[in-house]
């Protein structure tokens, strides 16, 4: 401990939890520290208890009866309670940690309620063939990195022409940015120490970044159009505007129409992706191709073989899913067509 511990099992979880998250503020950044007051603040159900009293149950009732959006009303989704779950257990570790306390109550407690979790998701055929087809919008580079090498986004922004290594066929992966009051900003180091890592660069990327530093004279290689590194809003408007430029360009295709992005009627959104579905099919590449777990969570950056095997177990659910419904209705299609 880095400072003095005055509390003990007494003392009502509210003051362990403030002590907590006095801890985490000198160790995490201003957005991760936001994140967690924000998950503490569903808590409150138990905060006025002492932490010795806390048993299991009432753990159990805060997760399946308390925990609800303060603005909406609605119940949180089982991320959102496997988060509190959790920062009750960091709160109680870090008792234990200080021999204040021998038990955590909050291990392994289910989480029984909530909105289910969106489905993660890869990229679907006319997704990927629109992205390959396509290519003169400015955000194109991005995409194929992302699709490519399932960098996250804050890895790509602070990516650099100089980790780009074409003759050894690899990416340095060694920074990132993080969030503050709307901005970005640069820091060495990825979101977990398993973050730094080198990444394969295969010969299908190494054409498409080999024409892209033939064309780029900037520092980094994914920027703003006046050269500098990404803003939160610049990102998120050219990534609106290459996802609008995607649908231009399939309304068009199937049209015949040669209409504007800037046409006054507008274009339909049917193409609708985000920049996490590119690394979620990066995953699933790695598993078709059968890329090893522990090769998949080096390239991936995961901390845990265990995220990247329930990765690769989410993917290969899906494909005996998708399977089993072809083969319903190829039966279909050849015993009741008429």
């Amino acid at each position: 401990m880095l400072f003095k511990i005055s509390l003990n099992e007494n003392n009502i979880f509210g003051e362990w939890a403030k002590l907590y998250l006095e801890k985490k503020k000198r160790e995490v950044n201003e957005t991760h520290y936001t994140n967690l007051c924000s998950i503490m603040k569903h808590t409150d159900f138990i905060k006025d208890m002492p932490l010795s009293q806390i048993k299991p149950y009432h753990i159990d009732y805060l997760l399946s009866s308390h925990a609800f959006n303060f603005h909406t009303g609605s119940v949180l989704s089982k991320k959102t309670l496997k988060n509190i779950r959790n920062i009750i257990s960091n709160v109680y570790q870090f008792a234990i940690e200080a021999d204040i306390l021998v038990r955590n109550p909050a291990i392994g407690r289910p989480i029984s309620n909530g909105v289910a979790s969106k489905k993660r998701r890869a990229l679907n055929n006319l997704e990927k063939r629109l992205i390959n087809q396509y290519t003169d919008h400015y955000m194109y580079i991005a995409v194929m990195i992302m699709l490519h090498t399932g960098m996250r986004r804050g890895e790509l922004i602070a990516l650099k022409w100089s980790k780009v290594l074409f003759d050894e066929h690899k990416i340095i992966v060694d920074a990132s940015v993080y969030s503050e009051h709307g901005k970005f900003y640069l820091k060495n180091g990825t979101k977990t120490d398993a973050g730094i890592r080198v990444i394969p660069i295969t010969n299908f990327l190494k054409s498409i970044l080999i024409t892209a530093k033939q064309q780029s004279r900037e520092e980094y290689v994914c920027h703003r159009k006046n050269g500098k590194m990404h803003t939160e809003n610049s990102w998120i408007a050219a990534w609106n505007s290459y996802i609008t430029y995607l649908n231009c360009c399939y309304y068009n295709e199937k049209t015949g129409e040669n209409r504007s992005v800037y046409h006054p009627e507008g274009i339909n959104k049917t193409i609708k992706f985000t920049a996490h579905m590119l690394r979620h099919t990066y995953a699933t590449t790695l598993y078709l191709a059968d890329v090893k777990i522990k090769t998949a969570q080096n390239w991936l950056g995961h901390a845990s073989a265990s995220t990247t095997m329930d990765l690769y177990t989410h993917i290969e659910k899906s494909m005996i899913d998708k399977g089993a419904l072809d083969s319903l209705n190829n039966y279909i299609k050849n015993h009741y067509s008429v």
